[in-house]
């Protein structure tokens, strides 16, 4: 991730008010490359940008599917991540908690979370995921993300392939302001599913 602007500007950006929130507007497609496609919306009460990320994936939904549930692995494909674990787990059900690791002088933060599982047999699931900033206690170190909501939606192409569609919104609470933030919500979710492509290939099923 480039973070080039938010080094440079950091002093400056500091001392901008935020801007106020706007009301929920139709997708925009920001970046279109590799198979990818990502979108951005402004968000209702919300001076943050929502992402939409979609791309066919080489890999059967099922195999997706125990990939998103297999939180211990996420630093191994999803951006940022460093750090995550399974609080809670059951059958449809899942809570857990995840780290993120941002460039100095940002602190990192860290985000508590529920997995709400919906499958419709080997065709289609959605994982809506809401937060719950209080299921881990806060830790040294990090700023608690607690606004943020989003889902995984994915949808069978055929044995092989999955439409995969992974959708968030969060406030990273602190000091930065929404327009900077805002810079960095296209390369993320990219790069996410890139790295979910080829972490896919050799996953066992």
């Amino acid at each position: 991730m480039n973070y080039f602007f938010v080094k440079a500007f950091f002093g400056l950006v500091l001392a901008l008010p935020l801007l106020p929130a706007r009301q929920a507007g139709g997708w925009e497609l920001q970046k279109e490359a590799a198979g990818i496609k990502v979108y951005t919306r402004e968000a209702e009460h919300s001076n943050i940008k929502e992402f939409k990320a979609s791309s066919r994936i080489n890999a059967s939904l099922p195999v997706i599917f125990n990939i998103l549930r297999a939180v211990d692995k996420y630093p191994r494909w999803i951006e940022d991540v460093q750090f995550a674990e399974i609080v809670n787990q059951g059958e449809q059900l899942l809570e857990f908690y995840y780290q993120l690791k941002l460039p100095w002088p940002m602190k990192n933060r860290d985000i508590a979370m529920v997995m709400q599982v919906t499958r419709h047999g080997d065709e289609s699931a959605t994982l809506t995921l809401t937060s719950k900033p209080d299921l881990v206690p806060e830790k040294d170190g990090f700023i608690r993300m607690r606004e943020v909501a989003g889902k995984w939606h994915l949808q069978a192409v055929d044995a092989n392939r999955c439409e995969v569609t992974y959708q968030f919104l969060a406030d990273p609470e602190g000091l930065l302001p929404a327009w900077v933030v805002n810079i960095f919500i296209v390369d993320g979710p990219f790069k996410t599913l890139q790295n979910l492509n080829s972490y896919a290939k050799d996953y066992p099923d």
